[in-house]
C-alpha cells in the first residue's frame, strides 16, 4: 500500500480528469462510481479523503465506517 494518503471519490466517474492533474504524485485516487453509499462504507475504509459529487448522501453511518477519514467534501458550482 502507498504511503500516500488516498482520496476516494464516490460518484459515477469514468475517469479523474479534474482530480488526477492536482492530486498526481502526492495522493492516491480511488473511483467507486457510485451513487449508493453503502458501497462507499464498505469499499472506502482506507479513505484518507472523501470528494462527494451529485446526489449521494452520506450519512453518520457511513462516516463511522471510515475511520481514517479526515475530511468529507462536497464538490460543486454554485
Amino acid at each position: 500500500m502507498s504511503e500516500r494518503p488516498l482520496v476516494v471519490v464516490t460518484d459515477h466517474l469514468a475517469e479523474a480528469g479534474v482530480e488526477k492533474p492536482v492530486l498526481d504524485g502526492i495522493a492516491d485516487i480511488l473511483l467507486l462510481q457510485t451513487g449508493d453509499e453503502k458501497v462507499v462504507a464498505a469499499r472506502g475504509g482506507a479513505a484518507d479523503i472523501l470528494l462527494v459529487y451529485h446526489d449521494i448522501k452520506i450519512t453518520a453511518a457511513t462516516i463511522d465506517a471510515l475511520p481514517r477519514c479526515k475530511a468529507v467534501i462536497r464538490c460543486g458550482v454554485g
